[in-house]
């Protein structure tokens, strides 16, 4: 009995090997990339990011009819409104995490490791054009509730903008990770499942997965650089991304929500009972 227990354990060990060998190969090149972009990014100005700047700016133009001329050094600028939409606006760390998304997704579909080459240079473009327009509704938004001035004395112009952002970046990241999901499960010709369990799951995976990515990349790794000892605004700032997300994941998973809210309006009852 022990030999073919030995070669069985020896078969799953190749086995397992196998799919990590495979797996790496094309998650590293999707680090890479992102590592890549990061570091640009991290060195880049206005003009090193006018591949993302400029196209961006066009589009908010197309929706606000406002209009911006580029400055050197500075960004693209309307002098008559007093918007600058600089380096910082960019969104390259919402590409970097809509890029991480359609890479997970493509790890869940797509099975031989050729197609998952091809789907790298895809899955970056598709993360650049929904980053492009996700960016520009930001940018929209924040002009016109700064102008109607929306905040207030506990929500300065600078929480706000804040709010904003994550609400539309998750909101955006979720939906964006639907429409791979949809893509890549026509694509192989494996229809969704219909179940009301699995339907529950579903949904909260399309919505856990991609605000896990947007977190990680905007709390857990500058925490992990030690951004906490550096400015002690980092906690306000955390509350803030990880309450907005929440309110966002809530939205897409109401099940959650209701089954959530149910259970402390029954457990409160029985206590005062």
């Amino acid at each position: 009995m022990r030999l073919p227990r030995r070669e069985a354990m020896k078969s799953a060990l190749k086995t397992i090997r196998f799919y990590a060998l495979r797996t790496a190969a094309y998650l590293l090149p999707a680090l890479g990339l992102a590592v890549m972009i990061k570091y640009h990014y991290s060195r880049a100005g206005s003009e090193d990011l006018r591949w993302i700047l400029s196209p961006t700016t066009r589009v908010v133009e197309l929706f606000s009819g406002i209009r911006f001329v580029e400055e050197l050094h500075a960004g693209f600028i309307s002098r008559g409104h007093g918007i600058v939409i600089a380096p910082a606006c960019a969104g390259v760390n919402f590409l970097i995490v809509a890029f991480g998304v359609a890479i997970v997704s493509g790890l869940r579909h797509i099975k031989t490791i050729a197609l998952r080459m091809a789907w790298l240079p895809a899955a970056l473009a598709c993360a650049y054009v929904m980053t492009i327009f996700v960016n520009a509704i930001r940018i929209v938004v924040s002009i016109y509730s700064y102008e109607a001035r929306l905040f207030s004395s506990w929500i300065d112009p600078a929480r706000l903008h804040l709010i904003e952002g994550v609400v539309i970046y998750s909101f955006f990241l979720i939906v964006f990770y639907r429409i791979i999901e949809a893509g890549l499960c026509r694509a192989e010709r494996r229809a969704p499942a219909i179940s009301d369990e699995k339907q529950s799951a579903s949904a909260g995976m399309t919505a856990t997965l991609p605000l896990f990515c947007y977190l990680t990349v905007t709390l857990l790794i500058p925490f992990l650089k030690g951004a906490a000892s550096r400015d002690a605004r980092v906690a306000e700032y955390g509350a803030i991304v990880l309450a907005a997300s929440c309110v966002v994941e809530l939205f897409f998973c109401p099940r959650v929500a209701w089954r959530w809210l149910s259970d402390r309006v029954k457990r409160r009852t029985s206590d005062e009972k």
